[in-house]
């Protein structure tokens, strides 16, 4: 989110609207008061680097699993 003069405003610290929004419908009067929502998005170049790191990330875990599997079936006595 950005105040009116354009500067980002963190909402996670701030979560308490400005005193002038009290009692009114909040979105259409920080609209009112010059606040806007900011977007970012990722470029479409990064796809794949994300898809593959997450893939890195799931057979790495899947490996972890898979090896503490094996390790109690082998070790558990019978």
């Amino acid at each position: 989110m950005a105040d009116a003069s354009g500067h980002a405003v963190d909402t996670a610290a701030s979560s308490v609207p400005p005193a002038a929004c009290a009692g009114h419908d909040l979105p259409s009067c920080l609209s009112g008061l010059g606040y806007r929502r900011l977007v970012t998005y990722q470029p479409d170049r990064r796809y794949w680097t994300f898809q593959a790191v997450e893939a890195g990330i799931f057979l790495a875990l899947a490996a972890v699993l898979a090896f503490v599997a094996s390790r109690v079936v082998v070790t558990r006595d019978a």
